[in-house]
């Protein structure tokens, strides 16, 4: 954070999603997930890179000092490329991936594939396609009005799975949550 003369405050931070943090960060990526950390935390040029985005002239010059920051951090796992195409092969079949042909790919053991998986994405190749079916009904929960086409849809065998599952994640039916979110289109609400 930097204030300046105006009396502005100018926030620069990155967010990075779990399965990039790994490529970055020294750190096991389920450490991470839904976690802030201080780059002066893990990083010891951290208060240089911050010096330097205080004394940039505009947004742009901070935009250009923290990618190439983050640029010179980067440390890609052999297995990254094969690792994306695993991920979008998950997103194109949440429901039943076949994590063996996934394996192949990365010329491992299934089970080495899925220790893999979690260490660079911080889930298991399973939680990852639950959250996936799940997110994929968040989005035609307002497009479609049954209830059973969603579930059909986002990759669940049947509704009741479905029902079972949103709760898991929401904390409320898909029915509740339609009520409360019908106010406000995709955002999530929770009791909890």
């Amino acid at each position: 954070i930097r204030a300046t003369p105006l009396g502005r405050l100018h926030l620069v931070g990155v967010s990075l999603r779990p399965e990039s943090c790994a490529e970055f960060l020294p750190l096991p990526t389920g450490l991470l997930t839904a976690a802030w950390v201080e780059a002066a935390d893990i990083f010891p040029d951290a208060e240089r890179v911050r010096e330097r985005l205080g004394d940039a002239a505009s947004f742009a010059e901070q935009r250009d000092i923290l990618l190439s920051w983050l640029a010179g951090l980067r440390r890609p796992h052999v297995r990254t490329a094969a690792l994306h195409r695993a991920r979008e092969r998950l997103r194109s079949s949440p429901a039943a991936p076949d994590f063996d042909a996934i394996a192949r790919e990365l010329c491992v053991s299934g089970r080495q594939a899925r220790r893999i998986f979690e260490d660079r994405v911080g889930l298991g190749p399973a939680a990852y396609g639950r959250l996936l079916r799940f997110t994929n009904a968040l989005r035609l929960m307002h497009a479609e009005p049954r209830l059973t086409t969603v579930a059909h849809r986002a990759g669940y065998f049947d509704q009741p799975h479905f029902c079972r599952e949103f709760r898991q994640y929401a904390g409320m039916t898909p029915q509740e949550y339609r009520r409360f979110s019908s106010r406000m289109p995709d955002v999530l609400f929770s009791p909890r």
